[in-house]
């Protein structure tokens, strides 16, 4: 079971404790669950490592892997930019098992590994755009 699910039956038999009336309790817990807990539908779970090196042969950190939980199995896609803004490369979305969807980069910019420095990616979903960085170090 995802963590939202369990957490929205404990909000629902919090709310359903704490309001005898259950048309009231039925419509708190569905803006509570839909527009406050999460986010619409989305929410990152994971983002990691924040530091990779994708021209290492140990084979670990050497790609980006960022988890989510997306309910409303909204279309999701991400891409990697230079800190200037200049486009690198899209994001792999990785949807193998469903109850832990991933959009990951391997430090590459379609063929070759990118230099050394800080990458902004942007990951959209909903209509949002999600921000942050990754270091490549080699």
């Amino acid at each position: 079971m995802r963590n939202y699910q369990k957490l929205k039956l404990v909000v629902a038999g919090f709310i359903l404790r704490s309001f005898r009336n259950l048309k009231v309790a039925a419509t708190i817990y569905l803006l509570l669950t839909t527009y406050c807990l999460y986010g619409e539908g989305f929410h990152l779970i994971t983002i990691k490592p924040r530091i990779i090196s994708p021209a290492s042969s140990k084979g670990m950190n050497d790609i980006l892997i960022v988890s989510y939980e997306n309910s409303n199995d909204s279309n999701v896609s991400g891409r990697i930019l230079t800190i200037n803004g200049s486009y690198i490369a899209d994001m792999l979305v990785v949807n193998s098992d469903p109850d832990n969807p991933k959009i990951t980069w391997d430090g590459k910019d379609g063929s070759s590994v990118v230099p050394s420095g800080i990458y902004i990616y942007q990951i959209e979903v909903e209509g949002q755009v999600l921000n942050g960085t990754v270091v490549v170090a080699k």
